[in-house]
């Protein structure tokens, strides 16, 4: 089981066929995001849930960055911009009337890197919803877990990832001139009529405050890179035009095991907890109209 609390927004400066029923210009087309070292088909069960209650909405679950995800999430953003474009072509040449995206975890950050490419463009004003799953926003900075901290170091090493390293923001030494740091100063979330970020404390894999993109009480205090943090923050909020809304989720997990400790049990059970996805999808289903 799993519970859904929402908090007060901050106020900010493999798709399905054509249904029958509705023309191609008044479709909604939600596309489906995964994460680091994930598929498609993670996504699949958050999908059907939509399906059942929207069957004539067209759904893409992005494929095109499946074992890419260990390399340059700004080139992931173009595989994801060109695979949406692609898809649009192909299912509406008539035009369509929203764009929705569902991201979890790494695929939230590829997905607003795919919103700043040239060819979202003619897109950016039918965005409607955007809905994240446990994605660090902000990064691993102020990260509590160092069971993660220690697994990512060695993942840096042994597989030379790349993504990782931007993650962590260790891609150079002017922490301004981290992928992280630019991103946030790339607009696009702006344009979403909703905008819904989802987050766990149960999940040490996504630090809850990077998820929900709000300050954290050590970058308040810390000299070194608080400054910064705060700024991706301030980046991200101030260009939105409508207040955002926080949910934070507590799954209920009876099992003790190595995951549930180190925290990875929640960042899952985004993906895999089917009483928690009924909740969004029926309570919050206005959203995706």
């Amino acid at each position: 089981m799993a519970d859904l609390a929402e908090e007060d927004g901050e106020d900010g400066e493999g798709g399905a066929a054509i249904g029958e029923e509705e023309g191609e210009e008044n479709k909604h087309i939600i596309v489906f995001v995964h994460g680091y070292q994930g598929n498609s088909w993670d996504m699949r069960l958050f999908k059907n849930h939509l399906a059942l209650i929207f069957p004539d909405h067209l759904f893409l679950l992005s494929s095109n960055n499946e074992g890419h995800t260990e390399g340059d999430i700004g080139e992931m953003g173009g595989r994801l911009a060109s695979e949406i474009v692609e898809f649009i072509v192909e299912n509406c040449p008539l035009g369509f009337k929203k764009l929705s995206i569902v991201a979890h975890s790494l695929g939230g950050l590829i997905a607003r890197a795919a919103l700043a490419k040239k060819e979202m463009e003619p897109y950016l004003s039918r965005l409607h919803t955007f809905m994240s799953l446990a994605s660090p926003h902000c990064g691993y900075m102020y990260s509590k877990n160092t069971v993660l901290e220690t697994g990512i170091w060695v993942l840096k090493k042994w597989s030379k990832s790349l993504c990782l390293t931007q993650l962590s923001m260790t891609d150079d030494p002017n922490p301004e001139k981290c992928f992280v740091y630019k991103l946030s100063k790339q607009r696009g979330l702006e344009h979403f009529q909703n905008c819904l970020l989802l987050a766990s404390q149960q999940d040490y894999y996504s630090p809850f405050h990077s998820s929900r993109i709000e300050l954290h009480h050590d970058a308040l205090r810390s000299q070194k890179h608080g400054k910064i943090y705060t700024s991706m923050v301030q980046n991200l909020l101030k260009p939105l035009k409508r207040p955002i809304r926080r949910y934070n989720v507590s799954f209920v997990n009876k099992k003790t095991n190595l995951d549930s400790i180190i925290g990875r049990t929640a960042h899952i059970l985004f993906l895999d907890n089917h009483l928690y996805m009924v909740m969004v999808c029926h309570v919050y289903k206005s959203l995706f109209e």
